[in-house]
């Protein structure tokens, strides 16, 4: 039911099978109405994907951003690649994908760290692994990327595995979530 006095404003009171009573206060920021708790937090680009990190309690997420699309140079043999030549004119230029890997602490909800990906690059797989140290007791958590890097239809589309760790650093002074 709802409650609300002078210690706790816009709480909940609920009292259980037991007969316990307990009085809570819901965090305003958060949505309650889907069965887990949302909250909008600015990322300033399209989210992708999202996968939480336990070990150092920060979500990773892989974002997408426009950009001009920049076909890699054929390379022939015998010649070295060349910049494609950009013409002026008022036709729109094609544009492409630019994927990028964030850390987001949920401490002040703030992005940490980001690894900004190649040009027409994007990320198709992101995932934490737990993987088991060969003659070891021991596990290693290490964050797996894939990614695609896609250009035009004549050319096939390529892509690379990724294996990332997160470690701990002396965070900077007034940013204690670094």
């Amino acid at each position: 039911a709802p409650f609300s006095n002078e210690k706790c404003k816009s709480g909940l009171i609920t009292i259980d099978d037991k007969k316990s009573c307990r009085m809570v206060q819901l965090d305003l920021e958060f949505d309650y109405s889907n069965k887990l708790p949302i909250r909008k937090c600015e990322v300033g680009e399209t989210v992708n994907k999202i996968v939480y990190h336990e070990l150092s309690n920060t979500f990773l997420i892989s974002t997408l951003k426009r950009e001009i699309f920049r076909p890699k140079p054929k390379e022939s043999e015998g010649e070295e690649a060349s910049e494609p030549e950009i013409k002026n004119d008022y036709r729109i230029a094609a544009q492409n994908y630019r994927g990028s890997i964030k850390v987001l602490s949920p401490e002040k909800w703030s992005i940490v760290d980001t690894l900004e990906l190649e040009e027409n690059e994007s990320c198709t797989t992101l995932n934490v692994l737990n993987l088991k140290v060969n003659g070891t007791d021991g596990n290693r958590v290490v964050i797996f990327v894939g990614t695609g890097i896609f250009q035009s239809e004549d050319v096939s589309t390529d892509g690379t595995w990724k294996l990332c760790d997160l470690i701990n650093v002396v965070p900077e002074p007034g940013k204690p979530e670094a």
